[in-house]
């Protein structure tokens, strides 16, 4: 994984991506900075993984890959909606994560045709052990 991960990091495919966390009107989970009436407050991160840290020491919980779809489809989380800054973002930021979603399918499939090969090679040895029981 390692291996894969610095190949990412060399072809330009995985980096940090500067997030932003927008605290809107009504969260419980953080007080407001100042006693101006405002929709919602920003907070910058260096990357996706710096804001999950903080969502995680507020008592929130979230996978990267739930955030990352929650930023792709504009969902509030918690009153926290989060986006990339649009400053951050590679000219070629659809296709990467086109290349991470593929990636992500195959190794799914994969892990399920060994699975089936398993499951498979399982009950094929519970029918020679009956036959040797039936047959003693």
């Amino acid at each position: 994984m390692q291996k894969e991960r610095q190949s990412l990091y060399i072809l330009g495919t995985r980096r940090n991506i500067k997030v932003k966390l927008e605290i809107k009107e009504g969260n419980t989970f953080v007080e407001p900075r100042s006693t101006a009436h405002s929709d919602a407050v920003t907070l910058n991160f260096y990357s996706l993984t710096s804001c999950i840290e903080y969502l995680r020491v507020l008592g929130l919980t979230i996978k990267r890959d739930t955030l990352t779809k929650y930023i792709k489809i504009g969902k509030v989380f918690h009153n926290f909606l989060c986006k990339y800054s649009d400053k951050a973002l590679p000219n070629n930021f659809e296709e990467v994560g086109l290349i991470i979603d593929e990636y992500k399918k195959t190794n799914k499939k994969q892990k399920n045709k060994k699975q089936k090969t398993k499951a498979k090679a399982q009950k094929q040895m519970l029918k020679q052990n009956n036959k040797q029981d039936a047959a003693a």
